[in-house]
C-alpha cells in the first residue's frame, strides 16, 4: 500500500457499503474510509431502502409527476430521520428531468443509484453508506450485483457494554442480537462471494495498518497512511467489559454465543460450555427492557417504534431457539 496517491483511478468505483451491529466500531471505520479524498460513505441513510420500497410497491414511473412525488417523499422522509437536506435533493428541475427519463429508459434500481449517488462523490470517486440494519444489508447484497461490503465484528461482551452504556440495552437482548447477526454473517461468510470482507474491530484498533492494507486491496485504491493522523485508534475500551460485567452477567453471554465467538476468535474467560438461555430468563429480561423502555418514551411514536422491536426481539427468540 501507497502512502499517497490520489491520481490513480481505480477500477472500482463502488458502491461501497459498511455493515456491522450497532457500536461494533462502524462508525470508526467510515470516519477512516471518508478521510480519503474519493471516498464518501453516507451514515445510515435510509434513502436507499426507502426508494426500492417505493420502486417495487409504486408506479413512480409512470409520469414526471410521479417521479418528482417519489423524490419529494424520499426527501421528506431523510428530513424526518436526520434533520438535514441532503445534495440528492437540492439539484434544478433539469437534472431530475434527466434523471427519470434515464431511469425509465433502463428500468434498473442499481443503476438509477449509481446515476443519483454520484452526486456525492468526486469523478471516479466510490460512494455509499454504513449499515447496522441487517435486512437493509441483505437487500442491497441482493440489489447491487457488483457493489463491495466491509463487514465489522466485535467482542459481543463489548458490544454489549457499549449498548447498555449507548443505548440503556438490555444486555441479554444484545447478546442475542449479536448472535443472530453472526449467525447470519457465518453463512455468508462459508458462501462464495467475493465481495465482502470480514475485519474484527480489535484487529482495526490494534493492527490498524495491516487492515488498512486489506481494505486497500479489497477496494482497489491507495488508502494513505495520513488518515491515522487525525483518526487514531482507541485501544482502551477493548478489555472495558472484564471491569463492567459480573461474574454471572459474563458467564451467561459466553454461555449463549460461546460457539459464534468461538468461531470468531474470542476466547471465553469463565464460561465452561454452550448454553441456551431460557424462556423464563428471557420473558424477564424482555418485560424489564419493556418497563424502562415505557417508561422513557410512553405515548409517542418512539414508544410505539420501541413495542415494534420488542416484538422482533421475541421473533428473534424463537429464531434462536
Amino acid at each position: 500500500m501507497q502512502t499517497h496517491n490520489y491520481d490513480n483511478k481505480a477500477n472500482f468505483t463502488g458502491p461501497l457499503f459498511i455493515f456491522g451491529m450497532a457500536r461494533s466500531g462502524t462508525t470508526y471505520l467510515r470516519r477512516l474510509m471518508n478521510s480519503v479524498p474519493s471516498i464518501n460513505l453516507m451514515y445510515e441513510t435510509k434513502i436507499i431502502k426507502e426508494a426500492y420500497k417505493k420502486y417495487k410497491n409504486d408506479n413512480i414511473l409512470e409520469s414526471i409527476e410521479s417521479f418528482y412525488n417519489f423524490i419529494d417523499y424520499l426527501k421528506n422522509r431523510e428530513l424526518k430521520v436526520t434533520g438535514k437536506s441532503s445534495i440528492l435533493f437540492n439539484q434544478d428541475k433539469s437534472y431530475y428531468n434527466n434523471l427519470f427519463y434515464n431511469f425509465r429508459s433502463h428500468n434498473n434500481f442499481a443503476k438509477f443509484c449509481e446515476d443519483w449517488f454520484s452526486l456525492t462523490i468526486t469523478d471516479n470517486g466510490i460512494w455509499g453508506n454504513k449499515l447496522v440494519d441487517p435486512e437493509e444489508f441483505l437487500l442491497l447484497l441482493n440489489i447491487f450485483k457488483n457493489a463491495k461490503f466491509i463487514i465489522i465484528i466485535r467482542d459481543v461482551r463489548s458490544v454489549v457494554v457499549s449498548n447498555k452504556d449507548f443505548f440503556g440495552s438490555d444486555y441479554i437482548l444484545s447478546a442475542l442480537r449479536w448472535k443472530r447477526i453472526i449467525q447470519m454473517l457465518t453463512i455468508l461468510e462459508n458462501g462464495e462471494f467475493d465481495n465482502l470482507l470480514f475485519i474484527r474491530y480489535e484487529d482495526l484498533v490494534k493492527d490498524t495498518t495491516n487492515v488498512l492494507k486489506k481494505i486497500s486491496f479489497f477496494i482497489d485504491i491507495d488508502i494513505p497512511l495520513e488518515i491515522l493522523n487525525n483518526n487514531i485508534p482507541h485501544t482502551k475500551s477493548l478489555n472495558k467489559w472484564k471491569k463492567r460485567l459480573n461474574k454471572k452477567e459474563l458467564c451467561k453471554i459466553e454461555e449463549m454465543c460461546m460457539i459464534e465467538m468461538l468461531n470468531h476468535g474470542y476466547k471465553p474467560e469463565i464460561a465452561k460450555s454452550y448454553k441456551k438461555i431460557s424462556f423464563i430468563e428471557f420473558s424477564i429480561h424482555l418485560l424489564i427492557h419493556i418497563v424502562g423502555r415505557l417508561r422513557k418514551q410512553i405515548g409517542g411514536r418512539r414508544g410505539l417504534y420501541s413495542i415494534n422491536s420488542l416484538i422482533r426481539i421475541v421473533k428473534l427468540y424463537k429464531k434462536l431457539t
